[in-house]
């Protein structure tokens, strides 16, 4: 079987990071080197940070926002509205952005772009 889409639910769910990290590869893979769509439904917004292209909400059967991760994971109030936190990398990334007084310019969705973006700016202060 060569399936053009997959789906799946709540992937990782009740995993440890060891297997999460897995599971996030094995996905990665099928989408990136056997072209095939995955269409995942998680609450693991960590997750859909590292891997999502395209990320849609859902409130009440109800699709109210979609878009880029970078997007969506950066509205504050979309997210609260949904009953959602954001990721980590989003937490931290504004947390510093706060703190050192910066407009932020950019929105790193995984750890690495996260050190690629603050490293600079620390150093410069």
């Amino acid at each position: 079987m060569k399936p053009g889409v997959i789906a799946m639910d709540e992937p990782t769910s009740d995993l440890d990071p060891v297997h999460t990290e897995m599971v996030e590869n094995i996905i990665l893979d099928l989408k990136n080197n056997h072209n095939i769509s995955i269409v995942i439904a998680t609450h693991d917004l960590d997750m859909a940070a590292r891997i999502s292209d395209r990320v849609c909400i859902v409130k009440d059967g109800s699709i109210i926002a979609e878009g880029k991760p970078s997007s969506i994971f950066y509205d504050r109030d979309l997210l609260e509205m949904s009953g959602l936190r954001p990721p980590k990398v989003v937490e931290i990334y504004d947390g510093i952005i706060k703190n050192l007084g910066i407009v932020p310019e950019n929105h790193p969705m995984t750890s690495d772009e996260l050190i690629r973006i603050i490293a600079p700016m620390i150093r410069q202060n």
